[in-house]
């Protein structure tokens, strides 16, 4: 369990919590935090600014998922697209050819 901030109020809550006790703000499941490159602490996915060292993410990481705290990048994501795109390229081929 890790201590997060609030993306609605700012205060400190745990990362389990599903619902902010100070300003009641519904949080999203564990599965949307990832670490701030900056100060390695945990933050929201949809989170821009870093809210404890004011790291300000870029445009591209909207595009990275949280893995247990990993960024999945964009170059790993085309990747498992190819990889998934052939896979029915070839299943179908089997099925009507």
């Amino acid at each position: 369990m890790a201590l997060i901030k609030c993306p609605q109020c700012g205060n400190d809550v745990s990362s389990e919590a599903t619902q902010c006790p100070h300003c009641k703000v519904i949080l999203s499941p564990q599965k949307d935090l990832c670490r701030c490159p900056e100060c390695q602490n945990t933050i929201h996915l949809n989170q821009w600014t870093c809210p404890y060292c004011g790291f300000k993410r870029s445009k591209i990481d909207f595009v990275s998922r949280a893995i247990d705290g990993c960024a999945l990048s964009g170059v790993s994501f085309f990747i498992w697209l190819s990889l998934a795109v052939l896979g029915f390229v070839v299943f179908f081929n089997d099925l009507f050819g």
